[in-house]
């Protein structure tokens, strides 16, 4: 659960990316770290978020990610979701849901 890319990347983020969310799930059921961040500091969510993947951002939120994680550019999930939601909200509605602050969000300025 480990192994890592050139990138720093995992499997548990390519599958929050690719909405593999059974097999999301299986990786974290195995152990694998919700959490993990890749050398640009971007976690599954962020991925999840970016691919506008609801069932992969609900998977990762309940496994207790934290929602506000910023990466090395300053960007939060919900940052990454609104950028490339093309209109679609589901993956912003649960962000919020599930209390990202827009506060630290550099798309509001």
């Amino acid at each position: 659960m480990t192994d890592r890319d050139r990138l720093g990347r995992a499997a548990v983020h390519y599958a929050a990316g690719d909405g593999d969310v059974d097999g999301l799930r299986t990786l974290l059921a195995d152990g694998a770290d919700p959490g993990a961040a890749d050398a640009q500091g971007w976690t599954p969510l962020h991925f999840a978020a970016q691919a506008q993947v609801p069932a992969a951002v609900e998977v990762l939120l309940a496994a207790g990610v934290a929602v506000d994680v910023v990466d090395r550019h300053g960007n939060t999930p919900l940052w990454r979701a609104v950028f490339c939601s093309q209109g679609e909200g589901g993956t912003v509605r649960l962000l919020l849901e599930a209390g990202a602050d827009l506060t630290g969000t550099t798309f509001m300025a």
